[in-house]
């Protein structure tokens, strides 16, 4: 789970499941950031995240929420 802290830190938190129990959630310790796959989304994020409410005088938090990758596979040439 990614989540914005101070307004401007991008905090993660990640957990794991296993195939033969993939409901039962464990928090992992390791200092991974994100797979390949998961970076254009990230990219994507900080930049509505700026769009929306760093750069503006009022936060437009709607218009962030509202700011969604395109369908389709991420990161596909």
């Amino acid at each position: 789970m990614y989540t914005w802290c101070y307004q401007m830190v991008l905090h993660c938190r990640l957990a794991y499941a296993t195939l033969d129990d993939p409901t039962k959630f464990t928090p992992l310790d390791e200092r991974l950031i994100g797979c390949v796959w998961e970076l254009p989304a990230l990219a994507h994020e900080r930049s509505a995240w700026v769009r929306h409410v760093l750069e503006r005088d009022s936060a437009d938090v709607d218009g962030y929420l509202a700011d969604v990758l395109p369908a389709g596979p991420v990161g596909a040439a």
